[in-house]
């Protein structure tokens, strides 16, 4: 499972890239 802050970055790199 993830943690709301390891989504929260998985998101932002996501958006980022």
């Amino acid at each position: 499972m993830f943690t709301i802050s390891e989504l929260d970055e998985h998101i932002k790199k996501l958006c980022c890239e």
